[in-house]
């Protein structure tokens, strides 16, 4: 599922000019890609929650050291990669006099993760990786927010979150709606969205038995977010349907989680498992992989406008999937092998998913 979420990210930045003709749904569909950032937070949540949670004095599996070691593996050596197509642009342009050397003052902003709580600079350097910002800011407060949750129920914990989900989307559309980037960015407006999902993955590990018909909850799931992805705004005022986006990808996890037969094994195949693993670096990467993909490819005189042809940014998206799997093994890997391997006290015993 974490593939077809970057996936949609990807068609949400370069798909929209070209499939432009397609029918509205499928326009719809492209425009509310941008939505599956909201799932990977969901999913960030879950994925902790049932992974770390345990019943000891913490509250999670490992030292808030450890955590936040293998946090940093897991996400920063393809972040800093991520970064270098726009330092070695400017720095070429600097260094031709295109550019004043001033125009690098807001890269320790995007290095150090930070770029979220400055929304009007939110997009520097690599824009998708602001949604990082808000990830990082995510781990750190996880073993304080186990901590703290587990004295309340699961049950209290889901309404909680769930409540507020509804009522910070309503004030992200607003704040958004007056063209203030601090509604789409800042990361303490999407603390509930992160919340929500480890409301889910705690329930899951406590109760499970409340699941048994993962199938029908994963079919009624994946119909309904299409639906409300390809129809929800002729149907929902925009904060309405934020909030409904962010139950049905709940509701799309616990299916996806608790769900058997053919579907478990579709999802299970290991080119979908790699492509999975894999989806991180796509999203990360596929922006500066792209409008370097545009300027050759204009002035290679291929295509005029590069952006508004479907062969382009169907073999562009080839080429990013190509290019993330590449990342992911022989970067991503191995530099999250040798960080936890070089600064881990002893071996680290805890799951590297997200």
């Amino acid at each position: 599922m974490r593939f077809f979420a970057a996936a949609l990210v990807f068609f949400n930045h370069f798909g929209r000019e070209a499939f432009l003709s397609w029918p509205h749904f499928f326009q719809e569909l492209l425009t509310h890609g941008r939505s599956a950032v909201t799932f990977f937070f969901i999913l960030s949540g879950f994925v902790l929650a049932y992974s770390y949670l345990a019943d000891t004095d913490n509250g999670v599996r490992s030292s808030r050291k450890k955590f936040y070691l293998n946090r940093f593996a897991r996400i920063y050596p393809i972040y800093f990669v991520a970064l270098m197509p726009a330092l070695l642009n400017k720095s070429l342009s600097i260094l031709r006099g295109d550019l004043d050397p001033d125009v690098l003052w807001d890269l320790p902003i995007a290095a150090s993760l930070m770029q979220a709580w400055v929304p009007q600079y939110a997009g520097v350097w690599n824009p998708p990786a602001w949604s990082l910002s808000v990830e990082a800011f995510f781990y750190f407060i996880f073993p304080f927010a186990a901590l703290w949750l587990r004295n309340f129920s699961v049950k209290s914990v889901l309404c909680w979150v769930v409540a507020m989900c509804f009522a910070v989307a309503c004030l992200r559309i607003t704040i958004q709606e007056t063209n203030d980037p601090l509604g789409a960015f800042f990361p303490l407006l999407h603390l509930p969205t992160f919340l929500f999902g480890f409301a889910i993955g705690r329930l899951l590990r406590e109760r499970s038995d409340l699941f048994r018909t993962g199938n029908l909850v994963f079919y009624v799931a994946s119909v309904s977010t299409f639906s409300a992805m390809g129809f929800g705004s002729s149907w929902l005022s925009r904060p309405v349907l934020a909030g409904v986006m962010e139950l049905l990808f709940g509701l799309l996890i616990v299916g996806m989680i608790a769900m058997n037969g053919r579907w478990r094994a579709f999802l299970s195949h290991r080119l979908l498992v790699l492509l999975g693993e894999a989806s991180y670096s796509l999203y990360i990467t596929h922006m500066a992989a792209m409008v370097a993909a545009e300027r050759l490819a204009s002035k290679l005189g291929l295509w005029e406008t590069p952006k508004e042809s479907i062969l382009f940014v169907l073999v562009g998206f080839a080429g990013c999937v190509a290019l993330s799997v590449m990342l992911f093994k022989w970067i991503e890997t191995p530099a999250r092998k040798y960080i936890l391997r070089k600064f881990s006290p002893q071996p680290s015993t805890f799951s590297e998913a997200t």
